[in-house]
């Protein structure tokens, strides 16, 4: 009895879905091209945004002021003259000690009366002044100074800072002033240890111009600078 095999065929199927290799290269290949025409444009996109933040930053700060005494009296408070206002103040307490012990001591007689007056008079006086003299001399400055008591726009910028008023107009470059400080109320520009510019805070736009004008007095101005933060 002989074997007799049967062949085994092996038939080729035909696959499902059939996807040509050049196609897929088709959709792959431009996407490159794609990603580099977003990127070219996010990156400019983000360069304009960075042009204007720093034309922004460095944009002229303008600040109308009208100046009132107590403006003035901010000016003079971080000035030597509040030496002398402390000076006469200690004087006018020592004065007013001694004759205090004077009276305790001696009593008020003929003989002690000459010195408690006048030692009186001259402490009271020192009191006075050294109380008043900021106060006084603000307000005279303001009444009789014309260019004091007008409105008028400072224009803060690199190259410095101009004021414009009806009946003053300047420029100062940075290298003009003495120093500069910043107080709780004011940005103090000096031009001398007794004379200078005042710049109220509450009269600036929103917190990021006085944020602006302290980056702008820390890159331009090179003198004695102190500023809060």
């Amino acid at each position: 009895m002989s074997a007799h095999r049967n062949p085994i065929v092996l038939a080729r199927v035909k696959p499902a879905c059939t996807v040509r290799r050049d196609a897929i290269f088709d959709r792959i290949i431009p996407l490159p091209f794609l990603t580099r025409v977003n990127s070219n444009r996010l990156i400019g996109r983000v360069g304009r945004a960075n042009l204007a933040y720093i034309m922004e930053d460095n944009a002229p700060v303008e600040v109308n002021v009208l100046l009132t005494p107590d403006d003035l009296r901010d000016l003079f408070r971080r000035s030597p003259v509040k030496y002398l206002t402390w000076l006469l103040i200690g004087f006018g307490l020592y004065l007013a000690y001694f004759v205090f012990a004077k009276i305790v001591n001696e009593g008020f007689s003929a003989e002690t009366a000459f010195t408690i007056i006048w030692n009186g008079i001259f402490a009271l006086g020192a009191l006075l002044v050294g109380f008043f003299v900021i106060r006084f001399r603000a307000w005279q400055l303001i009444r009789h100074g014309p260019t004091l008591r007008e409105p008028r726009r400072y224009t803060f910028s690199p190259n410095g800072v101009h004021f414009d008023g009806a009946l003053m107009t300047c420029d100062c470059r940075w290298g003009s002033f003495v120093s500069i400080a910043e107080t709780k109320r004011s940005f103090l520009l000096y031009m001398s240890p007794l004379f200078g510019a005042v710049i109220p805070k509450a009269k600036l736009s929103t917190a990021d111009d006085i944020n602006r004008l302290r980056q702008l007095f820390r890159s331009q101005f090179k003198g004695k600078l102190k500023l809060q933060s």
